[in-house]
C-alpha cells in the first residue's frame, strides 16, 4: 500500500517542485546519448501553436521542430534554439529523429496503436480528457 502524500498548502509547495522529466537516450548513429527534457506547459502550448500554424500538407516536415524543442543539455537548457539550428537538425537522419519523436511521445503519455496512430496511454494523460484543446494530438 502506498503512502498518501501531504496536500499542498500554498502555491510555493507546488512551484518549488522539479516536475520536468529528463530522459537520456542513446543515439548510436550520432555516437552519443542525448537528453530529452519534457516541456513546461507554456512551452508545450507554444509548440502546439507553432505546429498547428503549419499547413496540414506540410506538417510531416515539422519533426525537427518538435525534436529540437525537447533536446537538452544535461542542465536542461535547450540545445537547438534558433530557426537556423532547427534547419541544421533537419539535415540529420529521419530514422533517428523519428525514434526520438517516439521517445518524446512516450514521455508525454502516448503510445502507438497497431495502425501506427498515437493514442493516450490509459491513465497517463488525463489533461486532454479534462481539456481536449490542450492535447498535443489533434
Amino acid at each position: 500500500m502506498s503512502e498518501k502524500l501531504a496536500a499542498a498548502q500554498t502555491p510555493d509547495d507546488i512551484l518549488a517542485c522539479d516536475d520536468i522529466e529528463m530522459r537520456q537516450v542513446d543515439v548510436p548513429e550520432w555516437k552519443c546519448s542525448v537528453y530529452l527534457r519534457a516541456l513546461r506547459a507554456d512551452e508545450g502550448l507554444d509548440l502546439q501553436e507553432a505546429l498547428e500554424a503549419v499547413p496540414k500538407e506540410k506538417r510531416h516536415r515539422t519533426i525537427a521542430t518538435m525534436v529540437a524543442s525537447y533536446l537538452a543539455a544535461p542542465d536542461g537548457s535547450r540545445l537547438f534554439k534558433t530557426p537556423e539550428d532547427i534547419a541544421k537538425l533537419n539535415t540529420r537522419s529521419q530514422k533517428v529523429l523519428m525514434r526520438l519523436q517516439d521517445e518524446i511521445m512516450d514521455m508525454q503519455g502516448f503510445e502507438k496503436n497497431a495502425d501506427g496512430a498515437w493514442k493516450e496511454k490509459p491513465g497517463k494523460n488525463a489533461l486532454s480528457e479534462a481539456v481536449p484543446a490542450a492535447s498535443p494530438i489533434a
